[in-house]
């Protein structure tokens, strides 16, 4: 598994195709193209080491770094180079996507927010927390977890920020996890909270985790995962947490397919008058429009080939699906 990964510091993972993409604290990046089964450094364009978030969407990828800012790449990593136009804090924390915007985070200056082909420029209206660890994009917010500040949501695309803590009884974030409609957060010291309505309240998730100190978490349909420090990892199924059994057997009721898919994609079991939106691997919004039947088909031959996201929203729930688009 670690087979020509010279640095056991991971520190961030991205998968972009068939590609396997760690950043490493003090060793740059390591690339795999086996399943993780063999790694090679990847040198091309990257002049900083200290690797500290990775974002992939075939063939986009960036990578923030702690001094060096921002990498980007659009051949699928195979070359870099610098994207820091306007970007006065070069010690990334975090890197997130909403909207048409890539968004970086930094460890005393707050947060700055990039629009394709402009530069970089600080997105901190409404935030009283400048250290910025985390970000996590569901459907149309984005949410940022800092250091002592807790958790903070914009619906505007950056623009204003507005703290969201109610039940959230210790501050400092460390990460985030999407389940269905469950929103998870990972704390330094507090273990693992839950929001069932958007963030707007919170709810320790703790029974069975003994080490509070959770740096990564991750969800699948049935789990939720938290990697601790000098502890491991942890789980717990999502069945245990009130309320998230019968919203999760609902998002999973919506059938989407064929997903990769060529030219067009179905619904079924769709709530009537959902709205559904697509964006491309910048944010951009390539398809939108309002589904009224439970059934139905969309064309979008017209589209290239790579990875998106489908967001369909709806009176009683909200979903965010990765669909690939296939030659």
């Amino acid at each position: 598994m670690n087979t020509g990964l010279t640095n056991n510091a991971v520190r961030a993972i991205a998968i972009s195709s068939a590609n396997i993409f760690a950043g490493t604290a003090g060793n740059g990046v390591f690339l795999s193209t086996n399943n993780a089964s063999n790694w090679a450094p990847i040198v091309s364009g990257i002049t900083n080491s200290n690797v500290t978030s990775i974002i992939a969407m075939s063939p986009y990828l960036s990578l923030g770094t702690n001094g060096g800012g921002v990498f980007a790449s659009n051949d699928n990593g195979t070359t870099w180079s610098p994207n820091n136009t306007g970007l006065t804090d070069l010690n990334v924390k975090a890197l997130g996507i909403c909207g048409y915007s890539l968004f970086a985070g930094t460890t005393g200056s707050g947060v700055f927010k990039y629009t394709y082909p402009v530069s970089w420029a600080t997105a901190n209206t409404g935030l009283t927390n400048l250290n910025i660890y985390t970000f996590i994009n569901v459907g149309t917010d984005l949410y940022a977890g800092t250091q002592g500040g807790g958790v903070f949501k914009s619906t505007d695309n950056g623009v204003n920020w507005t703290a969201v803590n109610n039940g959230l009884s210790f501050l400092y974030v460390s990460c985030f996890a999407v389940s269905g409609s469950a929103i998870f957060v990972g704390t330094n010291g507090g273990g693992v909270f839950v929001s069932l309505n958007n963030g707007a309240s919170w709810s320790a998730v703790n029974t069975g985790l003994t080490p509070l100190d959770v740096y990564s978490l991750a969800a699948n349909a049935t789990d939720i995962f938290a990697g601790t420090n000098n502890n491991g990892i942890w789980k717990r199924a999502l069945s245990e947490v009130v309320g998230l059994k019968n919203e999760s057997k609902e998002q999973n009721s919506v059938k989407i397919f064929p997903n990769p898919f060529n030219d067009k994609i179905k619904f079924e079991s769709l709530e009537s008058f959902a709205q559904v939106s697509i964006t491309d691997a910048f944010g951009k919004i390539v398809y939108n429009e309002t589904i009224i039947r439970d059934s139905s088909e969309i064309d979008l031959s017209s589209l290239s080939s790579g990875v998106y996201f489908l967001s369909i929203k709806s009176k009683n729930s909200s979903i965010v699906r990765r669909l690939v688009k296939e030659n």
